[in-house]
């Protein structure tokens, strides 16, 4: 597998200084940033399968473990969970992305930490009381695992055409279907993309984006990872990506009007494109799809019944998984 340390011994001297200098300045800016967050949520990130860490401003941490049950943590004994100590938290990550939180004109905050992980801020007006700060702490998924776990752990077992939905995802990724996985947060859309990705054949050339890495690349060589945030957007990186000469476009998640980017991406006859997007059932993510689409100036004369349709004939598959991490409904577009 390449890895950094591989491509760095192959750097001049010259080369392994600039990156050292570049390093010292990005951890230097990171510090700040990394105390804060050691300070406030330090032991519950270091804790193992949990999936969100939340804190409602009450002197309770609630953390979502991968079972989906959340477990609850006083913390009125803890001196970092002052007013004073939050907001110095909240400063450090608007800080990171070059952003601003305050209690006037920018009470929401959607950030990442030092390590990746995405955080949600959110102060008073919003919030009940000038007294209460909520934060989200999102982990992202650190966990692979081949298709035949999920085949083993009667991942397709709701389904009625239980062997035909294995066999035409492993077909369909192998060929270059266009894929969706949908469902709702925390239902392991990513980690089945991960699982997914194997059929891909191992002479193409992938490239993905997020906004914070998940994805791994455990069969494929040729590949380069984008990564948006602050004044860089996904939509950024997918009209980058299609000057890259990519034979696999995977986007971590759509999420708005990057919907019409992805839609022109599969219009110029772009194959095997794999994302995901919150959405309850098939019929939903197309609703969902030509919903984000509008929002999208460039499509604001495109009728949202054409939207769908457009996107019907472009979408192979969708992968719909429900809140028990199973697939209760595979669509295979048959037209």
């Amino acid at each position: 597998m390449w890895n950094k340390n591989m491509t760095e011994d192959r750097l001049s001297a010259e080369d392994k200084k600039f990156l050292e200098v570049e390093r010292a300045l990005k951890e230097a800016a990171l510090n700040p940033l990394r105390h804060a967050t050691e300070e406030l949520f330090g032991d519950f990130l270091k804790m193992e399968n949990i999936t969100e860490i939340c804190y409602n401003g009450n002197k309770v941490v609630w953390v979502l473990k991968n079972n989906g049950e959340w477990q609850p943590f006083d913390v009125r004994d803890k001196k970092a969970f002052s007013l004073s100590r939050l907001m110095h938290f909240a400063r450090c990550c608007a800080s990171f992305k070059k952003k601003t939180i305050d209690n006037y004109e920018n009470p929401i905050l959607s950030s990442n930490l030092a390590n990746g992980e995405r955080v949600q801020i959110v102060l008073s007006p919003v919030t009940v009381n000038d007294e209460t700060i909520s934060i989200s702490i999102r982990i992202p998924s650190k966990t692979t695992y081949p298709h035949s776990f999920f085949e083993e752990q009667g991942f397709y077992n709701l389904l009625d055409n239980k062997e035909q939905a294995i066999s035409a995802i492993k077909d369909g990724i192998a060929i270059g279907k266009n894929v969706i996985v949908c469902g709702g947060t925390g239902s392991g859309k990513t980690t089945y993309i991960k699982s997914i990705m194997e059929f891909i054949p191992k002479e193409e050339r992938i490239i993905s984006i997020e906004d914070t890495e998940e994805i791994v690349f455990k069969h494929h060589k040729n590949y380069t990872q984008l990564f948006f945030g602050g004044n860089i957007t996904s939509a950024d990186c997918l009209k980058s990506c299609l000057r890259m000469r990519p034979d696999r476009i995977i986007l971590g998640e759509l999420r708005s009007s990057e919907a019409y980017d992805f839609y022109n991406v599969l219009c110029s006859g772009h194959k095997g494109t794999l994302t995901t997007l919150h959405a309850g059932s098939s019929e939903e993510a197309f609703i969902r799809l030509a919903n984000m689409s509008s929002s999208n100036n460039a499509a604001r004369n495109i009728k949202f019944e054409s939207l769908i349709e457009g996107f019907k004939d472009l979408i192979d598959m969708i992968v719909h998984i429900n809140h028990h991490k199973q697939c209760d409904e595979f669509y295979i577009k048959h037209r």
